[in-house]
């Protein structure tokens, strides 16, 4: 666990280093001969401003040596979670009403099906007999 402020660009460059170093794949040590090289990027996501962060002490590091240093080993990615919690109608109590009432139009709906339609299908083939 991280006492980190993401909102301050050190803070948040603490953060990108620290999770490159936990969990991005790399060959190599890290000696003083060979430097490491990456394997393979791991995706950072978050909300906007955490991504916008994340790309912005990336870019403050652009001109350092290694892809390591650069911080190249980690993709910011948006996390659109907001808009789906919204889009789910979990973020207010009148969107879970909605929610619920649409639940209880489908389930009558289907026990009209079961009631009325199906007997009369079974009733017309009986006639054909």
């Amino acid at each position: 666990m991280q006492f980190l402020n993401p909102n301050k660009a050190s803070d948040m460059a603490q953060i990108l280093k620290e999770m490159q170093t936990k969990y991005v794949p790399t060959n190599g040590t890290g000696d003083a001969d060979t430097d490491p090289q990456l394997v393979q990027r791991v995706i950072f996501d978050g909300d906007q401003l955490t991504e916008e962060r994340a790309r912005n002490c990336q870019w403050a590091n652009t001109l350092a040596e290694g892809e390591i240093d650069r911080l190249d080993g980690i993709t910011p990615a948006f996390a659109d979670w907001h808009l789906k919690k919204i889009l789910l109608g979990v973020s207010s109590g009148i969107q879970l009403h909605y929610l619920i009432i649409i639940v209880i139009i489908i389930i009558i709906i289907i026990i009209i099906i079961i009631i009325i339609i199906i007997p009369r299908q079974k009733a017309s083939v009986n006639y054909k007999r």
